[in-house]
């Protein structure tokens, strides 16, 4: 019975830890996933450019959502 316990306590302790990952990870976002998550879910497609296509958009006066030009950034400063 004892090691049926311990187990118990064991996975429990996994699943805590684990939750609380989770939990940093989406506060060190600052809500960037929710915004994507909903920016994705209202657009009927989505599409990788390259950066002339990009350009060529720009310059038709078509702007990016801010939520995707947080994707380039960081708090420090520009992305990889």
């Amino acid at each position: 019975m004892r090691e049926s316990l311990e187990k118990r306590v064991r996975v429990a302790r996994s699943r805590a830890a684990i939750r609380a990952w989770e939990y940093r990870q989406r506060n060190h976002a600052k809500g960037m996933w929710h915004r994507l998550r909903r920016l994705l879910a209202d657009a009927s497609a989505a599409y990788a450019l390259t950066e002339k296509a990009a350009g060529e958009l720009l310059a038709e006066g078509h702007r990016p959502d801010p939520v995707g030009e947080r994707m380039g950034t960081s708090v420090d400063g520009p992305g990889p």
